[in-house]
């Protein structure tokens, strides 16, 4: 329901491309959504038949269409006077349009259709879905074998057609992009969820990986619910935040918190994960309000629907809203402990996501084998049925184990004083799953002292398989984890209830209630009851299994009275044969009775005998661990001495070497220390030369000048003598007397 009115149903079969236009997801058919009458008359009778190709959606769409009264009709050959043959099939509609799969215009009112978004209640359309999965894909009229098991196609690679062209041919190429088998799968599984499209994987964490990797960028946000499987923030958290992603965890059941959330981060926050109900505590979370406020954010929403299957809750669906599905196809899907397989599901309007996505898968290499597919499909055959018994049964448990004075807690959406209980209930139409968790006293301690004493219960992790299973969860989480120490995760199989209850009861130290003719192994279905005088018990549990006894009473059936009146002695003999018997039976439910007593106190016996020999083999293994202890202890303390020799002679050796080196660098200082003088000296004696030298020559540079000023002093002289002589003589002459004769002998007489 939106908007407080029932939407079309045709408009999950349809991709809205903006401006009122709109694509058929089938056959990619475009045209305009004004017209809603063509688009029924086209899912009514075209796009099932000749586009699609798929039988799966010809019954879907003819289930939908089935008018039982007009059928009665046509059977009774009163139908437009059309006749009948012997197999009751009128001959005016046509071959292979019988019953409920005659050809027809569409259903006469919308209401006859699955509503789409209505919580899952096993419609007869995923049912019927359910059981032929596969059983088309050979088929005869499309060139196949027409073998109703689905084919297995092991072939890595794929022959391209005499065109050359691959689109031209069946469009396989390589095994990696895509496969027959594989191919099966994910259109059943796109069925199922009402999809735009599936992908397989090879587990639910490849699945979970590539959509993270295709949708997100290094940066984003993603928001985790506080409680979920520890495999998922593992690969969150030790994974994908070293390639730049963070993580935030918030509780989802407040719608408050998550909104503060996305308020806080709303610059980076790209995908918002879901998983209801969360493992292990079985939190439920409102997938609409929370996918709502997902897309005002403009937020990816996805949805781990594990847990609940599509015959739950189909999370797609226009009532919910949400982006994308991931399951671990190794659960309930696969249904018998031999399948490891993821799958991702887009919404039918995120067909871009989708191809993301698919590019990721196809370079990645993380898809599903076909073999594993083949085993996928075999096991969703049989799903609804599974989901069924597995909710009933987890149901009865529930409210069995919700009694026990030695559990805390229980935890299944199921009970009343579950917190979503009605919004669990509205979410899945009352079937509240087949897995559950409870809380036993005593801490981790007595959790792990249940679970060694299970013995129907099979001591494994995983889940939705036929087996039941157990298993101490905080034992195979991180070390970090939120799980309570003493929380038991169990997963209801499809085995009796009342023995599960019985041995629940022995693992939590209550006694089982005291066995009456009446108390069988398990309802018997679809078989005839008991005879009156079989006397039917159930033994207690034994370490081999579960036991049945059956004692015949030694009592003859009762005969039919006669017509006629008796006689007091015929009355007081019947009244004696009938005490006989009662005795009789008495006599052999004591004897029963006596037995089982025996039976169980020896199996008190072997059982305190077990604890016993338990407590002295724990006894001995302590004092071996004690002494093992104690000789780690005084191996560790020699290996500490020696460490510590080792180290003060390292030590040592270090302070000899550093002293060496000093002593060396001490050397080098002194040569240098001498080469340094030696250089001085040397530049010293070059500089005294050269000053002897400059000295030299400023003495012959004196003496020199010394030599020319006595030439220039007798120049001097000499040329003042001369003088004074011409003087005299021209002072003599001007006398006129005669100058002196000359003396040849002294030429300075002048």
């Amino acid at each position: 329901m939106v908007g407080g009115r029932k939407q079309d149903p045709v408009r999950q079969h349809l991709t809205f491309l903006g401006d009122g236009k709109v694509r058929c997801i089938y056959c990619q058919k475009e045209g305009r959504w004004s017209k809603p009458s063509y688009w029924r008359e086209h899912f009514g009778k075209k796009c099932v038949i000749q586009c699609s190709g798929q039988p799966e959606r010809v019954r879907l769409y003819y289930e939908l269409s089935y008018d039982a009264e007009k059928d009665a009709q046509a059977a009774s050959g009163s139908k437009n006077g059309g006749d009948k043959s012997d197999s009751g099939v009128s001959k005016k509609r046509g071959a292979g349009q019988t019953g409920a799969y005659k050809r027809h215009k569409g259903p006469k009112k919308a209401s006859q259709f699955k509503e789409p978004g209505d919580s899952c209640d096993t419609p007869a359309l995923m049912q019927t879905v359910c059981a032929q999965a596969g059983t088309h894909a050979d088929n005869i009229d499309e060139g196949g074998k027409g073998a109703l098991a689905l084919p297995i196609y092991l072939s890595t690679t794929f022959e391209k057609p005499l065109s050359g062209h691959y689109e031209d041919g069946p469009g396989y190429l390589y095994s990696r992009a895509s496969n027959p088998t594989r191919t099966v799968l994910e259109d059943l599984l796109r069925d199922l969820e009402g999809g735009c499209g599936a992908l397989a994987f090879a587990s639910g964490n490849a699945a979970m990986t590539a959509t993270i990797m295709a949708l997100c960028t290094p940066g984003d946000v993603i928001i985790l619910p506080d409680d979920l499987y520890h495999g998922t923030r593992t690969l969150c958290t030790a994974v994908l935040e070293r390639w730049g992603l963070r993580i935030v965890e918030v509780d989802q059941t407040q719608i408050d918190s998550v909104r503060r959330a996305l308020e806080v981060h709303k610059a980076r926050v790209r995908m918002l994960i879901m998983e209801t109900p969360s493992n292990p505590t079985l939190k439920v979370v409102d997938i609409a309000l929370i996918a709502s406020t997902c897309r005002e954010a403009e937020v990816i929403s996805l949805v781990d629907n594990t847990w609940q299957t599509p015959i739950l809750c189909r999370p797609l669906t226009v009532a919910y809203g949400v982006d994308v599905v991931v399951h671990s196809v190794t659960k309930y899907m696969g249904g018998h402990g031999d399948v490891l397989g993821g799958a991702v599901i887009c919404a039918p309007f995120n067909t871009h996501m989708f191809e993301q996505i698919k590019v990721v898968a196809t370079n990645t290499g993380g898809n599903m084998d076909p073999w594993h597919a083949y085993l996928a499909v075999r096991g969703l055959r049989t799903l609804n049925l599974r989901m069924e018994g597995h909710c009933r049964s987890a149901m009865i448990i529930a409210q069995h184990l919700s009694n026990n004075e030695n559990i805390e807690v229980v935890h299944y959406p199921g009970l009343p004083t579950h917190p979503q209980h009605a919004l669990a209930g509205r979410q899945t139409g009352g079937m509240y799953g087949g897995m559950l968790s409870i809380v036993v006293k005593g801490g981790a301690a007595g959790a792990k002292a249940a679970v060694a004493r299970a013995q129907l219960f099979r001591r494994a992790t995983s889940l939705g398989s036929t087996e039941s299973l157990i298993e101490h969860r905080r034992s195979v989480e991180p070390p970090n984890s939120n799980t309570p120490p003493g929380l038991l995760r169990i997963s209801v199989g499809l085995e009796s209830v009342q023995m599960l209850m019985n041995d629940l009861d022995y693992m939590l130290k209550t006694p089982p209630p005291p066995p009456t003719a009446s108390l069988l192994l398990g309802p018997i279905q679809n078989g005839p009851m008991p005879s009156s005088n079989m006397l039917s018990i159930t033994q207690g549990t034994s370490p081999d299994a579960h036991s049945q006894i059956s004692v015949l009473a030694a009592a003859p059936p009762v005969e039919h009275l006669p017509s006629v009146a008796t006689t007091q002695q015929q009355v007081a003999q019947d009244q004696a044969q009938a005490q006989a018997q009662a005795q009789a039976q008495a006599q052999a439910q004591a004897h029963v009775l006596q037995q089982q007593q025996h039976h169980v106190q020896q199996q008190t016996h072997a059982h305190v005998h077990q604890q016993q020999a338990a407590q002295t083999q724990v006894h001995a293994q302590t004092q071996a661990q004690v002494h093992q202890q104690a000789q780690a202890q005084v191996q560790q303390q020699q290996q500490h001495q020696q460490h510590q020799h080792q180290q003060a002679q390292a030590a040592q050796q270090q302070a000899e070497q550093a002293e060496q080196v000093r002593q060396q660098q001490q050397q080098q200082q002194q040569q240098q220390q001498i080469a340094q003088q030696a250089q001085q000296a040397a530049q010293q004696a070059a500089q005294a030369q050269q000053m002897q030298h400059g000295l030299v020559q400023h003495h012959q540079q004196q003496q020199q000048q010394a030599q020319a000023n006595i030439l220039a002093q007798q120049h001097a002289l000499q040329t003042n003598s001369q003088a004074q002589q011409l003087q005299h003589n021209l002072s003599i002459g001007s006398m006129g007397l005669a100058p002196p004769p000359s003396d040849p002998a002294n030429p300075n007489q002048y």
